[in-house]
């Protein structure tokens, strides 16, 4: 997202600030050989009243060349506009996205059917209490209820019709490129789609979940079941999209600590949280939707 990049750092100078904190956001270029935003921070560093298209149509060309240059650069149009679009899952979209273990975590209707024992992989590595209320309702996190059916209904809405279609628009462009700035870009913008439909996924899961425990008819907790079974599909189907990615790429699209996972970075186990959040979504993705409402309350 280079120009919203451009736009954020004009609006810091505007108002007078002159550092910014980057919380983890500088990546090495063994790393990120091709990183547009943090080329458009080095170049705003120079001139802060940078011409941001003519930049980078001529970063563009130097890094696709002349044949490829108005796809790279249709394809970083594609993904601002699509992270524009991304409303924010309050604490997913942020680092709460390792705390809560979303991409390992099985999202089925009831999510303490699961045996303690055959879900303890993820809850031993969530940043909570054994009684926090995430661990039955993925809409809460200790004593904060992060976000309602309505925001619920309106981040599915927004993803599906204008962010996801962006984002697979350039995924589809930098697939279809040739040259080393394509190769590398495709691995993480397919990160990216999986990272998305995974919070649009957990939304859904509340949204459905409470729309079928305050359903006040048969007909609507069947409509509610039906939209469950279809936001599983939908999950088991960008698992094993992340999967795939995990197991072949060759592009560090994602940090991964490098002996072993913890409750702020995912490990080398990765790929085998996956295998094991698929088989759970397919064990117990047909029972009954419920909500502990009394989980706080435990004692131990």
């Amino acid at each position: 997202f280079p120009w919203m990049t451009r736009e954020k750092l004009k609006a810091m100078r505007d108002r007078g600030a002159t550092h910014a904190a980057q919380l983890g956001g500088i990546t090495q270029p063994t790393l990120a050989p091709h990183h547009v935003n943090q080329e458009v921070q080095r170049a705003f560093q120079l001139d802060p009243d940078l011409a941001i298209d003519s930049f980078l149509g001529r970063l563009a060309a130097r890094w696709a060349g002349p044949s490829g240059a108005r796809n790279l650069v249709l394809i970083w149009k594609l993904a601002d506009a699509g992270i524009r679009d991304l409303p924010p899952l309050p604490l997913y979209s942020g680092f709460g996205f390792v705390w809560l273990r979303s991409w390992v975590r099985p999202l089925v209707p009831d999510l303490l059917a699961i045996p303690k024992k055959e879900r303890a992989y993820y809850e031993s590595q969530i940043v909570g209490t054994f009684n926090n209320p995430n661990l039955t309702d993925l809409s809460r996190d200790v004593l904060f209820q992060l976000f309602d059916d309505a925001y619920a209904r309106k981040l599915i809405q927004r993803v599906d019709a204008r962010v996801l279609p962006r984002i697979e628009g350039a995924l589809r462009l930098a697939r279809a490129g040739r040259g080393e700035v394509f190769a590398d870009l495709a691995p993480r913008l397919e990160g990216l789609a999986c990272w998305i439909r995974n919070q649009r996924n957990v939304a859904a899961w509340a949204l459905c979940v409470h729309g079928f425990l305050g359903a006040k008819s048969g007909s609507e907790k069947t409509h509610w079941k039906r939209a469950l079974r279809e936001m599983q599909t939908g999950e088991i189907r960008n698992t094993k999209r992340l999967l795939a990615l995990w197991e072949k790429s060759r592009v560090s699209w994602m940090a991964v600590a490098r002996a072993k996972e913890s409750p702020f970075m995912y490990g080398p186990n990765f790929g085998d949280l996956l295998e094991r959040k698929l088989r759970l979504m397919r064990r117990y993705g047909n029972v009954e939707p419920r909500i502990d409402p009394n989980l706080m309350w435990k004692l131990s």
